[in-house]
Parts: structure tokens; sequence; C-alpha cells
């Protein structure tokens, strides 16, 4: 009779530190909703700006892209003067892309770093005073990493991390280093990747 007696006291005694145990984390488990009472109406949807197209910038002063999934096909360039990051997160910029032969194509466009999305505003047209028409109806288009028609995802990647965009400064910074050659990029393993 004592030996059980015994071993419940026993392990009566190792229990008790166990249920005087409260655990720190108990208040945000078993889906207690009332503990994350969330409000999805005060969620402010996103908003795009009014894009505001600036003037064609002078071909002499645009800064040269290297984008690897072109080869010798094209050339890329980005007016650093135009390039903006607006309150909507969006990256906007002068592009202007030169075929080995000698044509040009000249965009202004947007690259929205949340969705890896771009969009077309204006392209250059010698018929329009301005030197550009607008796009009557632009719309979001997925950024993708294609062939011949991948450099905007590489735009992407210099231009965005995480789903943010880069300030100005940094994605200059970002091309320049990009442009300076294999080792000092943004594939690069070294401390000139990281900003």
């Amino acid at each position: 009779m004592a030996k059980p007696l015994l071993l419940l006291l026993l392990f009566s005694s190792l229990c008790a530190p166990l249920l005087a145990f409260e655990d720190p984390y108990d208040k945000y488990r078993y889906n207690r909703e009332e503990e994350f009472d969330y409000d999805e109406s005060l969620r402010k949807p996103w908003q795009e700006d009014n894009a505001v197209i600036p003037p064609l910038p002078d071909p002499g002063q645009m800064l040269e892209v290297p984008i690897d999934g072109l080869g010798d096909e094209f050339s890329v360039f980005i007016d650093p003067e135009t390039l903006h990051v607006g309150k909507d997160q969006v990256v906007r910029y002068w592009l202007l892309l030169r075929s080995k032969l000698g044509a040009v194509n000249t965009h202004y466009e947007g690259i929205k770093c949340t969705g890896a999305e771009y969009k077309d505003y204006a392209f250059g047209s010698s018929r329009a005073a301005s030197g550009y028409r607008q796009v009557k109806e632009p719309q979001w288009a997925s950024v993708k990493p294609v062939r011949g028609l991948g450099f905007r995802h590489e735009l992407h990647q210099l231009f965005c991390d995480y789903g943010l965009p880069r300030k100005v400064p940094d994605i200059l910074i970002r091309i320049r280093d990009a442009a300076s050659g294999p080792g000092s990029g943004r594939d690069s393993s070294g401390p000139s990747a990281f900003y």
C-alpha cells in the first residue's frame, strides 16, 4: 500500500512544475481569432500615380545597361535624368533600344517591383511634335525572362530588391557596377553586390 502512495506522491511532485508552467505563446495558438481581429476595410488598395511623361532624353546622355540575355542583338540604354521612383513605388524611365544594325526604339515605361510587371506609357515617334506618342490605354504586363525580350526581367533585378524599388542613386550605382565587368556586377559574390 505504501508503494503505490509513494509512487503517486513522486509522480505528482514531478508533474507539479509542468502544471505551473505557462506557455508564453499560448495566446498566439489555437485559432484565437479575437487576438488577430484585422479590419480589411482599413487597408488602402494600391493606386497608380498619374504618370507625367518627361521630354525625350538626349541619346548622348543615356547610360548603357549591360543585359546578359541579349548578346550582340541589342543595346539597352536608360536615361538617368528621367529615372524616378514614384510614390506608388513604380520605377519610371526613358528606355532606348538600339539594334546592331542601328535601328532605335525609345519607350517611356515603368516597372512595378511588386508583382514584377511593366507598362509602356509612351514611345518615340518622329511624326509627333513632342517626339513621342502616348500609349492610349497602357496595361501592365508580366516581366518574363524570355530570350530576346528578357531585358525587362534584368531591369527588374537591377531596380528592385525583395519586391521593393531601390533608391535612384542605388540603381545607378548598380547599373554602373554591372557595366564595369565580371566580378563586380549584380552577379558578383563580392561586397560590391550589396548596398
